[in-house]
């Protein structure tokens, strides 16, 4: 965490790379590589690159969007369970 305000340090905002959280950028490239793996499995390599390609820049799409409209969105989605006990 760094902070936004000399005079607030109380304010603080994510580490990100590129303006998305770093947790999220690993959970992006992960499912990523999963949906990868998958086409080489099922014997689709053809299509393995294209489909990494697709779920990749999607997801970076979709993470840089939700960091945008708030950036503690991961500390959110990560502490959500422990709040309620699951």
């Amino acid at each position: 965490m760094k902070p936004k305000s000399f005079v607030l340090p109380q304010l603080q905002k994510p580490l990100t790379i590129f303006g998305i959280p770093v947790q999220l950028l690993m959970l992006t490239i992960a499912i990523a590589a999963l949906g990868f793996l998958f086409c080489i499995f099922k014997k689709f390599v053809g299509i393995s690159f294209i489909v990494f390609l697709a779920i990749f820049v999607s997801g970076i799409l979709l993470s840089y969007k939700l960091a945008k409209k708030d950036c503690h969105v991961i500390t959110v989605f990560l502490t959500t369970l422990a709040f309620w006990k699951c």
